[in-house]
């Protein structure tokens, strides 16, 4: 609804969430520095930094927010529960992004471009051959001890792209990073014997 919103600049001021995350983003936006929606957009989801998603959710009010997360099929985010979702809503997300039914293609198609840029690579494309593109997101969270790791996007195998979205929980997040590499890696061998 408003194209000019990418260029608006913010000032960071302070740190808004607590910043604990296991797997650390390389680079984090700094306090005292000004920065784009771009920018956070850029920051969000390349490095998963948790402020810069904080500042662009800040932007939106609740019932633009809800409405969009119910019109792609997340549902009403409860407070305080970060919007859960289960495979099959988190891979839908990428369903839409995929088929642009929400945004436009030209929105959808760069929203999936940011997306293949993740530096996240421990995930389901840490197993793939490096020439395959992957646009995914990944996610962590503990909740009383019990840890959560889950990685969910689209896997362009030439000529056959395809969903995958794998969640897990334990108490290692090395060894469930790990499964997620590992059912990953399965599923894409099974494409490409079954295409073979």
């Amino acid at each position: 609804t408003n194209p000019n919103l990418i260029d608006e600049k913010i000032l960071y001021q302070k740190s808004i969430v607590n910043d604990d995350q296991y797997f650390q983003p390389s680079k984090k936006i700094e306090e005292g520095q000004t920065y784009n929606v771009g920018d956070l957009i850029n920051h969000m989801i390349y490095y998963s930094d948790n402020n810069a998603a904080s500042i662009l959710a800040g932007l939106v009010d609740a019932d633009t927010l809800n409405g969009t997360m119910k019109s792609v099929g997340f549902g009403s985010p409860q407070p305080g529960n970060n919007f859960l979702v289960n495979t099959k809503t988190y891979a839908g997300f990428f369903r839409v992004l995929f088929n642009a039914s929400y945004l436009s293609k030209d929105y959808s198609e760069a929203a999936l471009k940011v997306l293949t840029g993740t530096e996240f690579s421990l995930g389901i494309n840490a197993q793939l051959p490096k020439n395959i593109i992957v646009a995914h997101k990944f996610g962590e969270k503990e909740v009383d001890g019990l840890k959560q790791v889950h990685d969910c996007g689209i896997v362009y195998y030439p000529g056959h792209p395809y969903l995958i979205c794998v969640m897990t929980k334990g108490y290692d997040y090395e060894k469930m990073v790990s499964s997620v590499s590992d059912v990953s890696k399965f599923i894409y061998d099974e494409i490409v014997e079954g295409l073979n």
